[in-house]
């Protein structure tokens, strides 16, 4: 077995304070490692408090350029709207003071020269046919052979007369 050192009674209370002041500096050196804990807790929250304001600057000036981009359309859209309104009323007026019954009249005439060039045109195809026809039926009565051999008979003849010339 061991021994035990025996503390005298002038020793026991210097060994208490001793305990004591271990006990608070272990206790101090508890607080301070809280008390970093803290400072880092403190500053992390702090960069993430930071990086959520600028996300949310980022947020509203995005919001804030929408909108100005959407109000610029709609101001530029409403005046192309009210230009169009604008052009298509001074048409519609201008319209009103066509007189259609000028061109009616104009149409009827156009109908009728076109009918009499159309019975003008015919009469002389039909004329042309007729000579035509005409045509084949005399060209009915040519004896095509005799024509050949006469061709045939005219080439003899004039075959000696090119030779002599050279041709």
């Amino acid at each position: 077995m061991e021994e035990k050192p025996m503390v005298t009674a002038k020793e026991k209370p210097a060994a208490a304070e001793l305990q004591t002041r271990a006990e608070g500096e272990s206790a101090k050196a508890s607080a301070v490692v809280s008390l970093r804990q803290i400072q880092e807790d403190v500053a992390r929250q702090k960069k993430y408090a930071k990086a959520q304001l600028g996300l949310s600057v980022a947020r509203t000036a995005m919001t804030a350029i929408v909108l100005a981009a959407v109000a610029v359309f709609l101001f530029v859209g409403v005046q192309r709207v009210q230009s169009t309104l604008v052009r298509l009323d001074a048409l519609m007026t201008e319209l009103e003071s066509v007189d259609l019954s000028g061109i009616d009249q104009s149409m009827e005439v156009l109908e009728q020269q076109g009918n009499s060039l159309t019975e003008a045109v015919t009469e002389k195809l039909n004329g042309a046919l007729a000579e035509f026809d005409t045509l084949l039926d005399s060209m009915r009565g040519v004896d095509f052979a005799a024509l050949q051999k006469s061709i045939a008979d005219f080439k003899e003849l004039v075959e000696p007369i090119r030779a002599f010339f050279g041709g």
